[in-house]
């Protein structure tokens, strides 16, 4: 499934919105072969996951967790350089939990002026954080989530915001994601 979650309907997640747009978001990365699952979870699961893997005893908005495929590299992320999956089960890309806390806080919460995410690392107003932390006007509950979704994808297929030069690169590609997602949704009427 792309989307997991008794949240989606406890919390009014447009599950199927979500799944257009995370497919979009797939073929735009070359990887539309590539099964992915996109959790929504609460923040007790993601500080536990985020304290069992990166032993760091917090809750956060989102985590990726890549299938262990050997080709699971950067390299994905040039047109054509992931191979067809040969079995079902060389076509997981991953699972992407996206806080649902993070995402309803960003939701309701008014932004003033240009923020920085929290980590300090996208003072720009462009990729997933800017446009959810630094937004010129407050996002829905579905769109929070979403821009979560495509910053744990590109984390998925290899990208990191370890200094300047790889926090440009996501951008530009969680960008392109959004813009085909966009593209997708207005495909399909709306």
């Amino acid at each position: 499934s792309l989307v997991g979650s008794e949240m989606c309907i406890r919390d009014s997640i447009n599950a199927a919105l979500l799944r257009v747009r995370a497919a979009a978001a797939l073929r735009a990365f070359n990887v539309g072969d590539y099964a992915l699952d996109i959790w929504l979870a609460d923040d007790e699961r993601m500080r536990s996951l985020n304290r069992t893997h990166r032993g760091k005893d917090r809750t956060t908005d989102v985590l990726s967790f890549p299938y262990a495929h050997e080709h699971v590299t950067r390299a994905f992320l040039s047109p054509g350089a992931l191979p067809l999956p040969t079995s079902r089960a060389d076509a997981r890309l991953g699972d992407v939990f996206v806080g649902i806390a993070a995402a309803r806080s960003a939701a309701v919460r008014v932004p003033s002026g240009c923020a920085a995410d929290p980590a300090g690392l996208v003072p720009a107003v462009c990729g997933c954080y800017g446009r959810l932390y630094a937004a010129a006007a407050p996002v829905g509950v579905d769109d929070a989530c979403w821009l979560l979704a495509v910053h744990g994808i590109c984390h998925l297929l290899g990208h990191t915001h370890e200094d300047v030069a790889d926090t440009a690169a996501m951008i530009a590609d969680e960008d392109s994601a959004l813009r085909a997602a966009e593209h997708a949704i207005a495909a399909r009427g709306g």
